[in-house]
């Protein structure tokens, strides 16, 4: 969303490169298409996205940004179609990129061109990830932490949350604590607390004021990961437990960005990658004569990454807490012991024991091992890395080890697991 959207590194950078032919490429082309990817922002995993779709079709591509010369940019005739990610503030751009007259595809909701189709993620569906997240823990009241023009879009996180409380837990209260001026408030909202989007004493104070005066316990969620990490601030400030009297989850480009506090952010992580691949896909068709139209494409491409500051069963004792820190931290090393877990929380092996059979209902080293075993398998399904520098990243001794693992608890290996559940290459 647009509070963590990083701007292009370089403006009036190319990338011109061609890509090798495939015999799944049209054989009716006469050359290979030349597509232009135009952006006034991007992931980088959005290039990475396009870029693979372009290696499967053997396209040239060449990247464009606000500030290139007119004269640099490619003439119609030059180009066979657009990939774009525009808005309102760049119209001259725009106008240059719709002079082109070829087929073009929006990555962003924020350019509501006419004519045009706008391959997005389902922010819906993640919104609903959040939320059945939070229930499954048995919260009662919630937070949501975000801009206002989040509750009047379509597709965002909030109305996914909300649809789903409604339909899911009508009991359940939901407050908001949104930010963009009074000017913007959307009249007859419930829980509406306002504050500034700046990072700045007097929008710490005003947070720290709303959590003070909402119910507890409450699970938060937030748009923006400053904001999470100034509500983690706010529960400090006042002295709250984390995640017993307040869970947060937070939205992030990158898993790194959840080490901004001192236990790690659960976080949901959108697969740009996905997305730009399967715009890529829409302009192909487009290219190939297929009429596709003002379309609004939803692509389910999001995960919910859980660790400490949103899991409630942790929140009630705080040797679990400290023990699932810990576990979270070094999960990826292979020595990760339960002496060492022993050792961190300071407390005896049976005692360590009995709270987390009491708290978690498993063993540490069974823990450790289910931990192990779902990353393995989430990126397995979300991504294309190989099969040995997932199972390194897991804890893993060997690939041959994630394999035996695997094989016992799906009764598959990680090659078929993917290629039946994945989107990621084999």
């Amino acid at each position: 969303m647009p509070n963590d959207l990083r701007p292009q590194a370089a403006f009036g950078i190319k990338i011109g490169y061609f890509m090798k032919r495939t015999p799944n490429r049209s054989s009716s082309a006469k050359r290979p298409r030349r597509v232009l990817i135009a952006t006034a922002w991007h992931e980088v995993d959005h290039l990475v996205g396009i870029a693979r779709y372009a290696r499967e079709k053997g396209w040239i591509l060449q990247s464009v940004s606000p500030g290139q010369k007119e004269e640099n940019m490619l003439k119609p005739g030059e180009v066979d179609g657009v990939i774009c990610q525009l808005h309102g503030g760049f119209q001259e751009y725009t106008r240059r990129v719709n002079a082109l007259r070829v087929p073009q595809v929006e990555l962003s909701h924020f350019n509501p061109r006419a004519r045009l189709p706008h391959v997005e993620p389902d922010f819906v569906e993640a919104g609903r990830m959040v939320a059945k997240h939070f229930l499954e823990n048995e919260f009662r009241h919630i937070l949501f932490l975000g801009p206002v023009w989040e509750t009047t879009e379509e597709n965002t996180y909030y109305r996914g949350m909300a649809g789903a409380l409604a339909k899911r837990a009508p009991d359940v209260t939901l407050q908001l604590a949104c930010w963009d001026g009074p000017d913007d408030d959307p009249a007859g909202l419930p829980g509406l607390h306002e504050f500034a989007d700046a990072s700045s004493a007097e929008s710490r104070r005003r947070l720290i004021a709303i959590v003070r005066e909402l119910p507890k316990p409450i699970a938060a969620f937030s748009c923006s990961t400053e904001h999470a990490v100034e509500l983690h601030d706010a529960a400090l400030a006042l002295g709250l437990s984390m995640p017993g009297e307040l869970a947060i989850v937070t939205w992030m480009n990158h898993q790194s960005m959840s080490a901004l506090t001192d236990i790690p952010l659960s976080s949901l992580i959108i697969d740009y990658e996905r997305q730009a691949y399967e715009a890529a896909a829409v302009l192909d068709r487009m290219m190939e004569g297929e009429t596709v139209g003002d379309v609004e494409i939803r692509v389910s491409c999001s995960h919910l990454e859980i660790r400490e500051r949103s899991n409630a069963r942790a929140g009630s004792d705080p040797v679990v807490t400290q023990a699932l820190s810990t576990i979270a931290r070094h999960l990826s090393d292979p020595d990760l012991s339960v002496k060492r877990i022993v050792d961190a929380v300071g407390h005896s092996r049976t005692h360590l024991y009995r709270c987390f059979q009491k708290h978690v209902d498993m063993s540490v080293a069974a823990y450790i091992k289910q931990e192990r075993l779902n990353a393995a398998k989430k990126l397995l399904v979300e991504t294309s890395r190989p099969i040995n520098v997932i199972a390194r990243e897991c804890g893993y001794s060997s690939s041959l080890i994630l394999s035996r693992t695997l094989k016992r608890d799906a009764g598959m290996t990680p090659r078929d697991y993917r290629r039946e559940r994945g989107e990621g290459e084999v």
